[in-house]
């Protein structure tokens, strides 16, 4: 056989020889002799488990692919033939390609991502776990290269998703967090957080209720979140008591709490929404006490409005009882008038008649 049909054989054979080196490390150490059969088996299954990966499998030798598996070539639209004598750079995207240069240069094994190219020019996104090996006096490089496009744009949409989560609730007066099913704070928007007396989401993730109120107050909601997560209803508009710590005040809040439950209809968190009422509560109070002083007024107007029977000759007044009283006595029980008394100049002459000015 020549030099150049050798060359077409040999790298057919290397993704198999990873196996045989193996094998013959075993077969060495155990003082067994390894013959030709062992050497086809082994290369065998070997070819066997690579074919029935579900990752793409390529073997290179100094950034050369002298063997892959069906996978990796359908991965990236060739054929295993197309793809063997290709460099692996003809594999990478532009904008990766010094990344993967260096990876392969320093040995890095990974696992790392980068952006890969197909045959047909678009581009994929791939995470790569690779190990260095020799055989035969070659350094061989096998790579495990699956392709994450898909999660990479699932894990875009969520991030985008959560982006637009924290902008809205983090542009909003109310106070918002989320919790897990055990308390511990997972979200919280800048008022909430302010309110707490942080200013870094970091500084309450893991936290609970417990670290950052009144024992008395932080107990209460505990048992109220503990009863959303055991019954899986929510808890709304509860008008409740709240400590800030960025002001030192005792303020009002009216709070409203929602579970959070998985596919299976498992309680797996929940989120609050407390809205600052102080402000409300005490026009409330004053209303009130406007009102009652109003209607104090007005049951001591309507007493003394309407007919009352009077006496004609004592001038005596009838009260609501049936007695009969003086005027002044009357008044002075249903109103906040007082009396002084003298005589006026008509009695004071009949009294009086040797009384002179």
């Amino acid at each position: 056989m020549d030099n150049c049909e050798q060359s077409k054989n040999k790298p057919a054979e290397d993704l198999s020889k990873v196996s045989v080196l193996s094998a013959r490390t075993a077969h060495a150490e155990t003082r067994l002799p390894l013959d030709a059969d062992s050497i086809v088996r082994d290369e065998q299954h070997f070819r066997t488990l690579a074919e029935a990966s579900f990752e793409g499998i390529a073997l290179t030798e100094r950034g050369i692919v002298v063997d892959c598996n069906d996978q990796l070539a359908d991965l990236f639209g060739y054929t295993r033939s197309e793809l063997i004598g290709k460099s692996v750079v003809d594999l990478v995207a532009p904008q990766s390609r010094a990344f993967v240069e260096e990876a392969h240069r320093t040995g890095m094994q990974g696992p790392y991502e980068h952006i890969a190219l197909r045959k047909d020019g678009t581009t994929l996104t791939v995470e790569v776990r690779a190990r260095f090996m020799n055989s035969r006096n070659r350094e061989l490089r096998v790579a495990a290269i699956r392709d994450i496009s898909e999660q990479k744009k699932s894990e875009e949409a969520l991030e985008n998703d959560r982006n637009l989560l924290r902008t809205l609730i983090d542009n909003l007066p109310d106070l918002i967090y989320f919790k897990d099913a055990d308390g511990h704070y997972i979200l919280n928007n800048l008022a909430h957080l302010h309110s707490m007396g942080v200013a870094r989401q970091e500084d309450v993730l893991g936290k609970t209720t417990f670290d950052f109120h009144p024992r008395e107050l932080a107990q209460q909601y505990h048992e109220d979140e503990r009863k959303i997560v055991a019954t899986g209803n929510a808890m709304p508009g509860r008008e409740e008591l709240a400590f800030h710590k960025d002001t030192g005040e005792q303020r009002w809040h009216l709070t409203t709490k929602i579970p959070i439950k998985n596919s299976q209809g498992t309680v797996t968190g929940f989120v609050g929404i407390s809205r600052d009422i102080t402000d409300q509560k005490q026009l409330e109070h004053q209303r009130d006490h406007y009102v009652q002083e109003l209607q104090e007024a007005l049951d001591r107007v309507t007493t003394l409005s309407g007919l009352l029977p009077i006496c004609s000759g004592c001038k005596k007044i009838r009260n609501d009882k049936g007695y009969w009283q003086q005027v002044e006595g009357y008044i002075m029980e249903h109103s906040s008038a007082r009396f002084t008394h003298g005589l006026c100049p008509e009695c004071l002459a009949r009294l009086y008649p040797d009384f002179k000015r």
